[in-house]
């Protein structure tokens, strides 16, 4: 009994199938963004260099008309805040990356950012002008004809302000991004029960309203306008300082993408970008996967505020009257073969050709410079 016993306990034993490991495949988000990146990187560094190639990158001068002493002095006020917000936030972003013993998330966001100036220029001139800087500042001429597709005529016209948003677009989106996180985090404070969707709310909020106060200040004051945008849904509209309110809907919201992104961390302190990065691997391995996941995130939510921002500059009104030449910046209107944006004229296209400087001249008699 018992050696029968014995063998029948080993036959089940040996006949008994092996329980079969599940292994769950998820997509790895982090190297898909990476590749994603690795993508922008690539197109990026081919706009710049055809721009430069092609002799393009030079200054635009202001024109004709004197730029108010005004106007000068808080230029200058502006491009020295915006180095001393670079130079803060490098500081930040070192402080807490020693603290982390790793390259801390506010980095990434500080250099996948400034990455995006990029696509600046395409954001409103993309498929016709809507946007003006004052030549006043350090600028080069834009790269926008550089990009693929763009349409718009006279893009290259455009005085980017090379200096100012060098410091200020990873600089300031970053410290925007901690602005909103700051929101969320005292809201959850105050009000536990606060899920994800109010917590957002919260911060769109907050950084709208800096986004708001931020943009008319510096149109009244001289530095940009939106020209071209849907009057009844601006404020000052039909006027040169008119601001388009879906402005503040549009980046506001992607500046909250960002906020979100590094609030809503795992228990590992990581963003959702971030959770592929495997933790074997060489540790400069995983920060050039993190970098480049971070740059290919913030480029592609900025693509999409970009064409939903150029579409809508296809229902704007006309230019208003009173720009002077060192806003104007012979993009188009009087002295210039193409006229303004306006509902009542067509869109020029590439391989159209500029439309005669006389039929401009009689189409578009005040729009533009003033």
């Amino acid at each position: 009994m018992t050696a029968s016993a014995s063998l029948s306990n080993s036959s089940t034993r040996l006949t008994t199938p092996k329980p079969v490991e599940v292994v769950e495949r998820r997509a790895n988000v982090t190297k898909w963004f990476a590749l994603l990146g690795l993508g922008f990187v690539v197109l990026m560094a081919y706009v710049y260099i055809s721009w430069i190639a092609a002799g393009d990158a030079h200054s635009i001068g202001t024109g004709s008309d004197p730029v108010p002493t005004s106007v000068k002095i808080l230029a200058w006020v502006v491009q020295g805040a915006s180095a001393v917000v670079l130079v803060a936030a490098v500081i930040h972003v070192v402080r807490r990356s020693r603290a982390e013993g790793r390259l801390a998330f506010d980095g990434i966001l500080l250099i996948a950012w400034t990455s995006a100036l990029w696509l600046d220029p395409a954001t409103n001139n993309f498929l016709r002008p809507n946007l003006l800087y004052n030549s006043y500042f350090v600028n080069v001429a834009s790269w926008g004809p550089h990009i693929p597709g763009w349409i718009s005529p006279n893009g290259g016209r455009l005085p980017e302000p090379i200096l100012a948003w060098v410091c200020q677009y990873g600089g300031v989106s970053m410290f925007v991004a901690m602005l909103g996180s700051y929101v969320m985090r005292r809201v959850k404070q105050r009000w536990p029960r606060t899920g994800r969707v109010g917590l957002v709310l919260a911060a769109f909020a907050a950084i709208g309203t800096f986004d708001l106060v931020i943009e008319v200040v510096s149109m009244r004051a001289g530095l940009w306008a939106y020209p071209g945008s849907i009057r009844s849904l601006s404020l000052f509209g039909g006027t040169r300082y008119e601001f388009p309110l879906y402005e503040v809907i549009l980046f506001g919201g992607t500046w909250t993408v960002m906020a979100a992104l590094r609030y809503f961390q795992d228990d590992q302190g990581r963003t959702i970008i971030e959770r592929g990065v495997d933790s074997r691997s060489p540790a400069r391995r995983n920060t050039l996967l993190r970098i480049l996941a971070g740059v290919g995130f913030v480029n592609a939510v900025y693509v999409v505020y970009a064409m939903l921002f150029s579409t809508m500059t296809l229902y704007g009104g006309p230019f208003p009257s009173g720009y002077k030449s060192y806003m104007i910046n012979g993009i188009c209107g009087p002295g210039t073969s193409y006229v303004c944006t306006s509902p009542h004229e067509p869109i020029p296209l590439p391989g159209s050709g500029p439309l005669p400087p006389t039929t401009a001249g009689q189409r578009s008699p005040v729009s533009g410079a003033g």
